[in-house]
């Protein structure tokens, strides 16, 4: 009977031991082992050996399978992402309700970048304005106007035999001339007064003031700082990655990893699994003394 036991934990202790080996095998040593300037078989370890191929393929799944491109532009384009893009910008701008856009804006731009661009906008807009003045033709605007009063006044009297378009214009067109040079003359004066007045005007506002004079509520910001996100993003992000190059980085950095790094880093997943294994191997060579016990008797 003693004999029996000991053959069955002799076997169930061989099976362990054997595979207890043979996970450590995998990682140790960590470093080759030489003898007289030989290396001795199996060293190092499994897994330190293929380091490099390690590398590769893990490299390879990560570029390839684990974190493709669209996988990221999906998670980045989420609704969840965008709504909670959307939520901490809002939040940020709203607790600002006391700075003023002027300020806010000279802050971020560091003041130079941002009178600049406010002076060259100012520009835009006496040029445009200006222009838009003089399309007007506002002299023959004049003509017509007084032509189509006096003609009205004039209808059906005897006057209006002798007062003419032609007459009406002559005697208008001095008059429109003069207005046609009083605003090419004054028109860029003008604008430019009422556009640094609009833009005192909105930079003295907080950012709250100027969404409610837009009508632009929390929610509709939210969703259109998530359009803007699509429209910027989507397509984009696959160009980004191949710029990372995501795949190298995994690859380097599990290169340069120290060998009982990678071991540690391993085992934090894989340690279970593992042990379950060393385990098993105790559990077959019991299965295997048990077998042999009854061949035996």
């Amino acid at each position: 009977m003693v004999r029996i036991i000991l053959t069955l934990l002799i076997s169930a202790a061989i099976g362990y031991a054997t595979n207890y080996l043979a996970v450590k095998m995998l990682f140790r040593p960590l470093e080759p082992v030489y003898i007289k300037g030989h290396r001795l078989p199996f060293t190092p370890g499994i897994i330190p050996k293929g380091k490099p191929r390690l590398a590769k393929a893990l490299s390879a799944a990560v570029s390839d399978s684990l974190l493709t491109s669209e996988d990221i532009e999906n998670a980045v384009l989420s609704d969840k992402s965008k709504k909670l893009c959307a939520e901490k910008l809002c939040m940020g701008l709203y607790m600002r309700e006391r700075n003023k856009l002027g300020q806010m804006l000279q802050d971020l731009s560091q003041g130079c970048t941002y009178s600049t661009a406010r002076q060259k906008l100012k520009e835009h807009i006496v040029e445009k304005g200006t222009q838009a003045a003089l399309d007007m033709n506002a002299g023959k605007m004049m003509i017509d106007e007084i032509t189509a009063a006096v003609k009205e006044k004039t209808q059906g009297s005897m006057a209006a035999m002798f007062i003419t378009d032609e007459l009406i214009s002559e005697l208008t067109k001095p008059a429109a001339d003069k207005l046609e040079e009083y605003i090419r003359e004054k028109a860029p004066e003008m604008i430019e007064q009422a556009a640094e007045k609009e833009l005192c005007e909105i930079e003295d506002k907080t950012i709250p003031q100027v969404f409610t004079e837009l009508n632009i509520t929390q929610e509709k910001l939210g969703r259109i700082i998530g359009i803007a996100m699509e429209g910027m993003l989507r397509g984009k992000l696959s160009g980004f990655l191949q710029e990372l190059d995501v795949g190298s980085a995994v690859e380097k950095h599990i290169n340069d990893m120290d060998n009982k790094e990678l071991e540690e880093l391993i085992l934090s997943v894989m340690k279970k699994e593992l042990n379950a294994v060393v385990r098993l191997g105790a559990l077959i060579g019991l299965i295997i003394g048990v077998l042999n016990v009854l061949v035996n008797l």
